[in-house]
């Protein structure tokens, strides 16, 4: 596990490890946020690397996504794959289906929370732990993966660091 990561997921593990009766779900959520915002902090400097862009465009392209009130990490990841050679999957591997697959899940989990809504699996905290768990892991792969393949186009700190971005 790098320092990075670590860093990224310690208010999880304060919520993890205090009293409170809701930290399961705070956890979960707040896991859940962490990555999309990781993974938009990673699409939007991949875009900065075009020549096509540069300082001027931020308030476009920030006000886009701003503008746009469905953008998950779904639609980070295609976009990821829009512009990168190698897909997330290529890059994440055998694990990626699974974790994938748990990601959505819990961004769905997650929305219907957030709505005050029920999910209809009737989520313990083990298992929203669970999530948090899976969650974690394809950060951590990703973070991995990212680090070996993405050279001098992307520093390796720039996913999951505490940094200011553009977006």
């Amino acid at each position: 596990m790098t320092t990075n990561y670590a860093r990224e997921f310690e208010t999880v593990d304060v919520v993890i490890n205090s009293t409170a009766r809701t930290c399961g779900v705070d956890a979960f959520a707040l896991s859940v946020i962490k990555t999309e915002r990781q993974i938009r902090k990673l699409v939007t400097h991949l875009i900065y690397q075009f020549p096509c862009f540069g300082p001027a465009d931020v308030p476009s392209i920030r006000q886009t996504l701003v503008n746009n009130r469905r953008v998950y990490f779904d639609g980070f990841e295609n976009g990821f794959n829009a512009i990168y050679p190698l897909s997330i999957s290529a890059l994440v591997g055998c694990d990626y289906l699974r974790l994938h697959d748990r990601i959505r899940e819990a961004v769905d989990h997650r929305n219907k929370i957030f709505h005050g809504q029920l999910t209809s699996n009737n989520l313990t905290r083990d298992d929203l732990l669970a999530y948090v768990g899976d969650i974690r892991t394809g950060v951590r792969l990703c973070r991995e993966a990212l680090s070996r393949n993405l050279g001098t186009m992307v520093s390796p700190g720039i996913l999951f660091e505490n940094q200011r971005s553009p977006t």
